[in-house]
C-alpha cells in the first residue's frame, strides 16, 4: 500500500515537472535549455524553489521578451527574485508581483491597476511604486523626489506616457537596494530549504530523462489498452450486476415476504412456492384463516390466564395460598429431617436418628395428633416443641434473607453473618449470666452503665456490650502482668 502511494506521488510530481518544462520549451524556443539552466543556477544562488519559479519565469518571458528582449527580460526577472528574497517575499507574493510585471510587459505600458494594486499589495514589494517613480524621473531627466516624483508618475500613467521600457531602470534600482542584504538572505534556513527542494527536483529530472517519463507514459498507455479491452465486457458486467441486485433484493426482503404470506397478504415468497394462479389464491386464503385461528387461540389463552389469575387472587385474599404454602414447607422440612435421620442411622448413631424421626413426626402430624402420639399434655407443649424443631430452619431462612437483601449489611457476606450470630449468642449468654436484659438499649462497662442514643436497637446494644466485654477481659488479663512486672 505504501509503495502504491509513493508511486502515485512520484507520478504526480513527474507530470507537474514535465508540464512546466514543456511549457517553458514552447515559450523559450531554441534558448529554452540555456535559460532554464540559468534559472536553476540563479535559484540555487538566491535560495529560491526552482520548481515553483519556472512557471512564473515562463509566463514573464513570454510577455516581456517581445518588448524588452530576452536578456533584458531575464535580468529584470532576476532583479525581482533577488529583491523579493531580501524583502521576505513568499512564493505567493513573488508570483503576484511577477504577474503584475508580466502584464506591464504584455501591454507595453504601466497602468495604475498593476502598480498600485497588485505590486503594492504583494508582500515584500511595497517599495516598488517609489522605485518606479524614481526610474521615471531618471528616464525623463527630471529631478523630483519622494511624493512629488510619485505624483508625477501617477499623472504620466493616466496620460499613458509610461512605457514598459522603464523596467530595466527599475531593475537597476532594485539591485542597488537589495545587494546589501542578499548574503544574509541567501544563507537563511528558508533559502537552504529551497536548495534542498532544488536537489530533489534535479533528482526527479534525472529520473525522468533516464526513462521515468517514458516508463510512466508506457504504464498509462498499457492501462488505457487494458480499459479498452474491458470495455467489451462492460455490458456483461452491467447485466450481471443488475441480476445480482435483483437477487440481493429478494434475499433482503425474504423475511418480510414470509411474514406477508403468514398474514394472508400478497407475497413474493408465496408466489415462488405455489405460483400466481388458483392454487396461490387458495394458499393465501388458508394462511389468512390460520392467522385468524391462532389469534382466536391467543384470545382464549388470554381469557384463561385472566381467569386463573382472578382465582389465585381470590384464594390469596382468603389466606388459602399462604396456608397451603406453610403446609408444603412444613412437609418439606419433615422430609429433610427423615433424610437426616437415615444418614445419622447409617453413621451408627441410632439415638440421634430416633430423635430426628421423632421431630419429623411432630412436624408432619397435626397439632392434636402430635399431642396424642407423643404424650404431650397440652397444645401449648406441642407448639413449643414444634417451635424448637423449626428454630434451625428459621435461622437458616433469616440468613438467606439477609444475604440476598441489597440493603442488608450482610449482603453476600456469609462469613460476616455467621460471626455476628456467634457474637450475638455470646452476648446473650453474658446477659443471662449477669442478669442484663437482651432487649435493652444499654450496656455496661465495669460499674458504668451506658444508654445508647435514641433510635438504637437491641442488636446495637449487644454489639456494644460484646466489645465492652472484650475490652474488660483484655484489661483484666493485662493488670496481673503489669503488677508482676512492677
Amino acid at each position: 500500500m505504501g509503495g502504491v502511494y509513493g508511486l502515485g506521488n512520484l507520478n504526480t510530481a513527474n507530470q507537474d515537472m514535465m508540464s512546466n518544462q514543456i511549457a517553458a520549451q514552447s515559450v523559450l524556443g531554441p534558448e529554452a535549455e540555456q535559460r532554464m539552466a540559468w534559472l536553476m543556477q540563479r535559484s540555487d544562488y538566491l535560495g529560491v524553489n526552482y520548481a515553483e519559479t519556472l512557471p512564473q519565469f515562463t509566463k514573464f518571458m513570454a510577455s516581456a521578451s517581445p518588448l524588452l528582449g530576452g536578456d533584458a527580460a531575464q535580468e529584470t526577472f532576476s532583479s525581482f527574485m533577488q529583491f523579493g528574497r531580501t524583502r521576505g517575499a513568499t512564493s505567493v507574493s513573488m508570483n503576484r508581483a511577477l504577474n503584475a510585471v508580466a502584464q506591464m510587459g504584455a501591454k507595453g505600458q504601466l497602468l495604475q491597476e498593476e502598480l498600485k494594486g497588485q505590486l503594492t499589495e504583494a508582500s515584500g514589494f511595497g517599495e516598488l511604486p517609489q522605485l518606479f517613480a524614481e526610474a521615471y524621473q531618471i528616464k525623463t531627466g527630471g529631478s523630483l523626489k519622494g511624493a512629488d516624483a510619485r505624483a508625477a508618475l501617477m499623472k504620466a500613467m493616466e496620460d499613458g506616457k509610461v512605457k514598459s521600457d522603464i523596467l530595466p531602470l527599475v531593475s537597476q534600482l532594485m539591485n542597488e537596494l537589495s545587494k546589501g542584504g542578499i548574503e544574509k538572505a541567501r544563507t537563511s534556513s528558508i533559502a537552504e530549504q529551497a536548495r534542498f527542494q532544488n536537489t530533489q527536483t534535479r533528482m526527479l529530472m534525472n529520473f525522468s530523462e533516464s526513462g521515468g517519463e517514458s516508463g510512466f507514459a508506457r504504464l498509462w498507455r498499457t492501462a488505457a489498452d487494458a480499459m479498452r479491452e474491458m470495455d467489451r465486457m462492460a455490458p456483461r458486467i452491467g447485466e450481471f450486476f443488475d441480476k445480482g441486485t435483483q437477487f440481493l433484493r429478494q434475499a433482503v426482503l425474504l423475511p418480510q415476504s414470509i411474514g406477508r404470506m403468514f398474514d394472508g397478504r400478497d407475497s413474493n415468497f408465496q408466489k415462488w412456492l405455489f405460483g400466481e394462479g388458483e392454487t396461490g389464491e387458495k394458499v393465501m386464503t388458508m394462511m389468512f384463516n390460520i392467522k385468524d385461528l391462532f389469534s382466536g387461540f391467543a384470545d382464549l389463552g388470554k381469557l384463561a390466564f385472566e381467569g386463573w389469575s382472578q382465582l389465585f387472587g381470590f384464594l390469596k385474599e382468603q389466606g388459602f395460598i399462604d396456608t397451603l404454602l406453610e403446609k408444603l414447607i412444613t412437609l418439606q422440612r419433615s422430609l429433610l429431617l427423615v433424610i437426616d435421620a437415615v444418614k445419622t442411622a447409617s453413621e451408627g448413631d441410632l439415638s440421634g436418628a430416633f430423635g430426628k424421626m421423632r421431630d419429623a413426626t411432630i412436624l408432619a402430624a397435626p397439632d392434636m395428633a402430635s399431642g396424642v402420639l407423643m404424650g404431650f399434655k397440652s397444645q401449648e407443649e406441642v407448639l413449643a416443641e414444634k417451635a424448637r424443631i423449626l428454630e434451625p430452619f428459621r435461622a437458616e431462612d433469616e440468613k438467606r434473607k439477609a444475604l440476598r437483601d441489597p440493603a442488608s449489611i450482610f449482603y453476600n457476606d456469609a462469613a460476616g453473618y455467621d460471626q455476628f450470630q456467634k457474637d450475638k449468642a455470646l452476648a446473650a449468654a453474658y446477659d443471662q449470666k449477669t442478669g442484663n436484659s437482651s432487649s435493652s438499649t444499654s450496656f455496661s462497662f465495669g460499674d458504668i452503665n451506658v444508654t445508647l442514643p435514641e433510635g438504637a436497637g437491641a442488636d446495637d446494644a449487644q454489639r456494644a456490650q460484646m466489645f465492652a466485654n472484650m475490652l474488660q477481659n483484655a484489661i483484666n488479663e493485662a493488670i496481673p502482668s503489669f503488677n508482676t512486672t512492677q
